[in-house]
């Protein structure tokens, strides 16, 4: 659903480890426990007991679409990037997204509400990297409004706070094409 890449057919995009669980994210609706295991309905990201390999049942977070990146934050939360309009049906998670990574509710001290004007295509965040205090990221973002509440124009790629989801305003590349119109 509002995939802008419908040729990238992979189930599995992204894979992180938080303690002994291994997440994964991508474009698949369901998870198996065994090989001979009933399907369950878990779509676009899950999460699996790094020693047993089990699906950890109690994480079900609810996302509308695809998932392409996944990272732990310097203090042990889950950072969601991708192509889904909310988790969880909260406000100001569509693209990215930072999940307690027990329960997989959203964190509530974090937020970031993107845009991306000049295109019809979902607001995406196609890849994210943490370092330090810092979450990097690209896609086809062109506005940020963080938690201060400041409306920050953005050029495909940026960076926030790990802590906060602030946008850093002083931090601003401006890389063209991709995705949308040249901003």
């Amino acid at each position: 659903t509002g995939d802008s890449e419908p040729q990238v057919d992979s189930p599995v995009l992204a894979i992180t480890e938080i303690g002994s669980t291994i997440f994964v994210g991508g474009k698949f609706s369901q998870v198996v426990q065994g090989a001979s295991g009933t399907p369950q309905a878990q779509p676009y990201l899950a999460a699996f007991d790094r020693d047993t390999g089990n699906w950890i049942s109690t994480f079900r977070p609810a996302l509308d679409g695809t998932v392409w990146d996944l990272a732990p934050t310097p203090d042990g939360r889950l950072i969601v990037a991708g192509q889904f309009t909310n988790v969880n049906g909260a406000a100001r998670t569509a693209a990215i997204a930072v999940l307690d990574p027990a329960t997989g509710a959203v964190v509530p001290d974090w937020s970031v509400q993107l845009a991306s004007t000049g295109t019809s295509a979902r607001t995406l965040v196609r890849g994210i990297d943490v370092e330090g205090s810092w979450i990097y990221w690209v896609g086809n973002v062109t506005q940020a409004t963080g938690p201060s509440g400041v409306l920050r124009k953005l050029a495909r790629a940026g960076r926030f706070s790990a802590v906060t989801g602030e946008p850093d305003v002083a931090f601003r590349p401006n890389i063209d094409g991709g995705y949308g119109t040249k901003v």
